[in-house]
């Protein structure tokens, strides 16, 4: 590596020495600004209009972090959902968020379709971890078990939620969503739902959805 550059400490991207010292205080891997890029996705679930390029953006703009179009351009996102849906890993990664709302969040920012195509849903969660920890020795193997470990804790929760109904609390005392939970089993693990509703493990509210 050039004397004339210098890797960033928390994306690993390499940047000339003079400009090393902003972009880590900017950085979007930067714990600091990872919580609060986390706690802003948090209050998109209520605010949808937060989680748009052009308002994170401009909120981007006041905190002193990298911006949409720059947090896009270095992680060769081609559109900004993607890169929101990298920053979710690396927030819950980071255990800066639960695996509930990346659940939540993702539902919004696909119009509803909950994931992207397999394809792209796999390559960008596998590049999130390369980047995060190509440094610290783990293997392709690992990466592949920590996207079906997220994968089972969302489909766990769907089907624990299943079993309460509508305005019951969950153990966090948090109200469960069953829509969200019925949908997403729909579409993703009706195989599973069936196999609830035969065992009668379902809530009546959660028939009545069904």
């Amino acid at each position: 590596m050039s004397t004339k550059f210098q890797k960033c400490i928390y994306c690993y991207d390499e940047l000339e020495i003079h400009h090393i010292s902003l972009h880590q205080r900017q950085c979007y891997l930067n714990p600091t600004n990872l919580k609060k890029i986390c706690d802003y996705f948090l209050s998109g679930i209520e605010n949808h209009k937060l989680l748009k390029r052009a308002n994170f953006y401009r909120w981007a703009q006041k905190e002193g972090i990298l911006t949409s179009i720059s947090i896009a351009n270095r992680l060769k996102a081609k559109k900004w959902s993607h890169a929101l849906f990298q920053l979710l890993i690396y927030g819950y990664l980071h255990k800066f968020i639960d695996y509930e709302y990346v659940e939540i969040i993702l539902y919004i920012i696909s119009s509803g379709s909950l994931w992207f195509s397999p394809e792209d849903f796999n390559k960008l969660y596998q590049e999130s971890l390369d980047k995060e920890y190509k440094n610290k020795g783990i293997t392709r193997d690992d990466l592949h078990y920590n996207y079906w470990l997220l994968l089972m804790c969302i489909l766990d929760r769907s089907t624990r939620d299943l079993e309460l109904n509508t305005g019951d609390l969950d153990e966090n005392k948090e109200e469960v969503d069953l829509n969200d939970a019925v949908s997403f089993l729909k579409d993703f693990a009706p195989d599973l739902l069936l196999t609830k509703l035969r065992n009668n493990k379902l809530s009546q509210d959660a028939i009545d959805l069904i």
